[in-house]
């Protein structure tokens, strides 16, 4: 999905709150992400870059920032890069 846009897909792109770019790919990697974790683990939290915290009774939380880059992205510039979901608990990380 996130490749598809960066070769030539047709999306828009904005300013958040705290003046950080973000797409419309941002956002919907992230809720294909989101859905995909939630069939699968759905007792684990999520915390997404665009989505913000959904909480789990697991102690496991997956970590998503669907685009590192934005800028880079938005530009074409391929230092962008889709980042897989990290998982943490209390013992150690994940990826």
């Amino acid at each position: 999905m996130s490749a598809e846009g960066f070769f030539g897909g047709d999306w828009r792109s904005r300013r958040k709150e705290d003046d950080s770019e973000v797409t419309e790919i941002d956002v919907a990697v992230e809720e294909l992400i989101r859905a995909e974790l939630s069939s699968r683990v759905p007792d684990d939290g999520i915390f997404g870059e665009e989505g913000g915290a959904t909480s789990g009774s697991t102690g496991r939380r997956w970590i998503i920032d669907p685009i590192n880059g934005t800028t880079y992205f938005t530009h074409r510039c391929r230092c962008s890069r889709t980042i897989s979901p990290m998982r943490t608990s209390t013992s150690r990380p994940s990826v």
